[in-house]
This record gives C-alpha cells, structure tokens and sequence, in this order.
C-alpha cells in the first residue's frame, strides 16, 4: 500500500477511535446526569426523613446514597479517562481536561451533544451542593438542640455542687435539683 494512502487510512482509524471515544464520552456524562438526577431526588426525599426522624428510613437513604456516590466515583473515572483518550487521540494539549475545553475540539455533532450535557450539568451539581448543605445544617441544628435539651435535662435531675471552690456559696443553682427535690 503506497504510503500517501496507507496515512490516509491511519489518519481516517484516528478520527473514528476520536469520533468513538466522543460518543463514549457523551454517553457516560449522560448517566451522570440521570445518576445526579437521583442524588437529587435521594437528597430532597433525605430532608422529609431528617424531620420525621425515622432512624431506619435514614439508613437506608444512607446506604442508598453511598451506593450512588460510588457509583458517581467509578463514572467519574470512566469520564477522565474518555478525556485523556480524546486528547492523547486528537494531539491535543496534555492542559486540556475539561469539557468546555474538549467542546472546543469536538465536531458539530457531538458539540451539541456536550454543550447539552455540560448545561444540564452544572446547575444540578450546584443543586447537590446547595441540597447537601441544607440537611447538614438541619443535622448540626438536631444535634446541637438534642445536646441542650439533655444538658438542661441532666442539670434538672442532678444536683451540682452548692460551694464553688473558694468555699463561697453558689449563685446559679436555682435550677439545679429542683426536679428531685420537688418530687423526692
């Protein structure tokens, strides 16, 4: 085979492994995409379990969660070695790693296809954060309100000490022991 042709034909085996791995690529941001989606649904229905407090339905969520977020681990991996195909493929820059750089690169078809996914994306990221933030600040809200319910709890059944360290009488024990004394 004349060498002109046989380039010809090596030249044309690269674009269709670029053109393939494009594809692949567009592929696995779409099921991130639908794996986000029921993140996002996990985590809205994650609040309504955090409220009614049902310790089982929260593991399960939890369990439920993990898998998913692992799941997101090994797409994310799968997603950054598509990209460095691309670019290893393409001769690219070793610097280009993001989508709205590879877009860049891409032919119409498949830029399309990576702008949609890119713009459905990043707003529900920014959605998984905001979401995730809120319950953990409902969590942290439970915690510190259970831990000052069972101090005032705990000072009310317990008496402390009547004499500080000086051997001066205390003045804030108006509380403390009133529980048992009223009853005992």
């Amino acid at each position: 085979m004349p060498e002109k042709v046989e380039n010809n034909v090596q030249h044309g085996e690269i674009e269709n492994k670029i053109l393939s791995t494009y594809s692949s690529l567009i592929l696995t941001l779409r099921e991130e995409i639908n794996l986000f989606n029921e993140l996002r649904n996990l985590l809205l229905s994650e609040r309504e379990k955090l409220v009614r407090c049902s310790v089982e339905e929260l593991n399960k969520n939890n369990e439920t969660k993990e898998r998913l977020i692992r799941k997101a681990g090994k797409f994310n991996k799968t997603r950054m070695n598509l990209v460095s195909k691309i670019v290893k493929l393409s001769g690219m820059n070793d610097d280009v790693k993001s989508l709205s750089s590879l877009i860049l690169y891409a032919d119409e078809d498949h830029k399309m296809e990576l702008i949609e996914c890119q713009s459905l994306l990043h707003p529900l990221m920014n959605t998984l954060v905001e979401l995730n933030e809120g319950n953990k600040e409902l969590l942290d809200s439970s915690i510190y309100y259970t831990q000052k319910s069972l101090d005032f709890l705990r000072e009310l059944t317990s008496p402390s000490s009547t004499y500080m360290e000086t051997g001066g009488l205390r003045a804030d024990n108006d509380t403390n022991g009133q529980l048992i004394s009223q009853v005992g």
